[in-house]
Order: structure tokens, then C-alpha cells, then sequence
């Protein structure tokens, strides 16, 4: 596990050999803080320049002391999926910036959390409710009865907002 030159300033490598300018800017304040040689491309180079630092054993000695000793780096690109797909990102927008070419690679590890589902549920549920004419956080119990009944008539006949379902 190596870390190699930086494809340009500000630019990331993608799998298929392409650049694309997706560095954020507090990456970009990382990078800059990082000390560097003149006659050097490797933002991290072993002792002599010649080639990326091998991080293994640096690796091994941080994940052993946050006890988490089977972390892998491709873990924390799942992290980073999963809180984009909180943070209500598109799958689209995520695979770009995880340079996958095709969404399904996306989907397979950008999970939902069930905050995100509930959440999801809540919004869904709270425009249906309006659509049938019921206030926000409006409940009917035995006790309160809406103004006028439900007809038998399947809910895909009752118009909504001029429409039907």
C-alpha cells in the first residue's frame, strides 16, 4: 500500500487512468500543509524519494491504536458512500466521486441507514396526507371522525388535487 504522485493539482486519478478535478477544499488544505521536496513528485515518499512511503506499517500501528485492527481502506470508502447516501446525495453524484463507472458498484455498498428510511417513510407519508387533505401531524382516532366519510370507492378513484391517483 503505497501513496503515489498526485495526478494534478487539485485533480484525482480515476481507475481508468483519467483526471477529474473533484478535490474538496479541505483536502486540498491537508495537502498543501504536507511538507515537500523540490526534486520529489510523491506527496508521501519513502526515505530516499524514490517511490511512494509504504504505509503498512503505519497503517497497522493507527488502526491497532483507535482498536480497530482489521480496518481496511476500502472500509472508509464504504463510510464515505453511506454518509453520502444519508447526507440525501444521488447514487450517480456518489459513483462519480468513488470513480465507479457503472451505479450498481455504487449500489452494492452505499447502504441506507434506517434513519434515512424512516425519514424517507415520514416525508412520503406527510405529502400523501396532504394530497387527501389532511393536515401535517394530523391524526383520527375512534373519537374524531374527518368531516366526511371514506365512500367504498378504491383510493386510485378518489381525486386528489385535480387528478387521480
Amino acid at each position: 500500500m503505497g501513496v503515489g504522485p498526485p495526478a494534478a493539482s487539485g485533480a484525482t486519478r480515476q481507475q481508468d487512468g483519467s483526471e477529474d478535478d473533484l478535490a474538496n477544499s479541505q483536502a486540498l488544505a491537508i495537502l498543501d500543509a504536507v511538507p515537500r521536496y523540490e526534486d520529489c513528485a510523491f506527496v508521501f515518499p519513502n526515505p530516499k524519494r524514490t517511490c511512494p512511503l509504504k504505509l503498512d506499517f503505519w497503517w497497522t500501528r493507527l488502526r491497532r491504536s483507535c482498536s480497530m485492527p482489521d480496518l481496511r481502506i476500502h472500509d472508509l470508502r464504504h463510510s464515505f458512500a453511506s454518509t453520502a447516501i444519508m447526507d440525501n446525495l444521488p447514487l450517480a453524484t456518489i459513483g462519480k466521486l468513488l470513480g465507479h463507472l457503472l451505479p450498481e458498484t455504487t449500489a452494492k455498498y452505499a447502504h441506507l441507514s434506517d434513519d434515512v428510511i424512516a425519514d424517507a417513510a415520514q416525508r412520503i407519508s406527510g405529502s400523501l396526507a396532504e394530497a387527501i387533505g389532511l393536515r401535517h401531524g394530523e391524526r383520527h382516532d375512534d373519537q374524531e371522525r374527518p368531516s366526511r366519510p371514506f365512500s367504498s370507492r378504491p383510493l386510485a378513484m378518489h381525486p386528489i388535487k385535480g387528478s387521480m391517483l
